[in-house]
């Protein structure tokens, strides 16, 4: 996972995508959520993904996860999972329902959310919403440091708070 997620932060796409294909081929019947997260996550952080059966298997997989990693501990991050999943798949609505559920005991995951959820309600016109959410996630974006063996759970909610920013304030300007 990391490598991917380092390559999508950098903005590798060619590499992004070719370590995605081999794990999602290899993952794409797995009954893991754990593995179904991580992997689906890794393909669906870079934003604009640009084949459609990989978006396919990684948003099949972030479902997954989230029903399958029903009442395992980190059912919350397999939630963030499942609603970046919708997202990609053009299901704002869905999305929300899922970014909501989870995130403020943990600063990572809740600036990921809220980044996605922002893009979310811009998409479905909310606007006000999506511009009040963002520098929310913003602000946690700004107090989090990259450390440990978190570091790519740091650069993943940075690429969503950017992409956000991006699709937000392009579009209000």
């Amino acid at each position: 996972m990391q490598l991917g997620v380092l390559c999508a932060y950098l903005g590798q796409r060619e590499g992004h995508t070719r370590y995605c294909r081999v794990w999602l081929q290899r993952s794409v019947s797995t009954q893991n959520p754990s593995e179904a997260d991580l992997c689906a996550k890794t393909y669906l952080i870079m934003p604009e993904p640009h084949d459609p059966q990989l978006l396919e298997q990684a948003v099949l997989l972030g479902r997954r996860c989230a029903d399958l990693g029903e009442g395992n501990t980190l059912y919350s991050w397999f939630a963030l999972c499942r609603g970046i999943a919708e997202f990609r798949a053009g299901a704002h609505a869905e999305a929300v329902e899922w970014l909501i559920q989870f995130g403020e005991d943990h600063p990572v995951r809740q600036a990921t959310a809220l980044a996605y959820q922002a893009m979310a309600e811009f998409q479905l016109g909310h606007s006000e919403e999506a511009m009040r959410l963002l520098p929310e996630a913003e602000a946690l974006a700004s107090q989090t440091k990259l450390h440990g063996g978190n570091w790519h759970n740091v650069l993943i909610f940075r690429m969503a708070v950017d992409e956000a920013k991006s699709m937000i304030e392009g579009q209000v300007n």
